[in-house]
Formats: structure tokens, sequence, C-alpha cells
């Protein structure tokens, strides 16, 4: 099962990208993509770039994480409460 981050490229190096995660930039390598452009969507996974995504798909993953998060938020809440 692989983890994945969604991110836009911001910035391209060689093999280095910088990719923004919502206000956060790292540098990922892209070894497994070709030609990619500023502005496209990718799947980050342990520092790589790993997939481009469409529009789509990239507000899907953002969507299940973010309910991901909140779920976990209101779990711990429940739990300092008990």
């Amino acid at each position: 099962m692989c983890i994945g981050t969604v991110g836009t490229v911001t910035r391209l190096d060689g093999r280095w990208a910088e990719v923004d995660f919502g206000g956060v930039r790292a540098n990922v390598r892209t070894d497994f993509l070709s030609n990619l452009a500023v502005g496209e969507r990718v799947l980050i996974h342990a520092g790589f770039a790993i997939s481009r995504l469409g529009d789509d798909e990239a507000r899907e993953l953002e969507q299940a994480w973010s309910e991901l998060r909140d779920a976990l938020a209101r779990r711990a809440a429940g739990e300092n409460r008990g």
C-alpha cells in the first residue's frame, strides 16, 4: 500500500522539483516521471514524485486526506474528554 501526498510542482532543477503541499514546500526527486512541468499536480511518496495527477484525482485525494485528518481530530478530542 502506498500513502502519498498531493503537491504542485513550483520549480524544476534537473532531477529535483520543488513541490508545494498547501503552503509547505519540499524538494523531491523526479526520477520516475519525465518531462514534468511547473504547475503539474503530482503524487509524492518517500521523497519521489511517482505519478502525475489530473485536477479531479488531486481533489479526490486531498478530500480523502482532509476527511482522515478531521476523523483523527474528532477521535483525539473524544479521548481527551474521557
